[in-house]
């Protein structure tokens, strides 16, 4: 079994550069995500994650964990209810339509054993 990917070509990255520079101020995320967020990385998460493990077993308290594996989370975004969820975070709506045309338009095809397949793509290692 293989699993369909994109990768963004070099003219996409700088597509996907100029938008967050132009929308950086409605993307914001809240403080205490660690991923896919500039300047903390997973070394971050693990000390927060040590540090209060320890501060509640030393306390005498009990610590519960889950934890989630992203690795294949992008194959099943539902795209257009993520393009919902922005737009009732207030994100502007250009910025909505622009993401919206850009996955419409994105697709692949895989020759795998004499045999095409066609499918919407998701850029894997994207930067938006």
């Amino acid at each position: 079994m293989y699993r369909g990917i994109t990768l963004s070509p070099a003219v996409s990255k700088l597509f996907e550069h100029v938008l967050i520079e132009l929308y950086e101020d409605q993307l914001g995320s809240d403080h205490l995500q660690f991923g896919f967020k500039k300047e903390h990385e997973c070394v971050h998460a693990l000390f927060t994650f040590k540090e209060t493990t320890n501060y509640f077993v030393s306390k005498g308290g009990k610590v519960f964990c889950a934890f989630l594996d992203d690795s294949k989370a992008s194959d099943k975004v539902m795209r257009r209810g993520l393009l919902v969820k922005l737009l009732k975070k207030n994100i502007s709506l250009s910025f909505v339509q622009i993401l919206r045309n850009w996955y419409i338009k994105l697709n692949a095809s895989v020759l795998w054993n004499d045999i095409k397949n066609y499918m919407d793509g998701f850029f894997q290692f994207s930067v938006v």
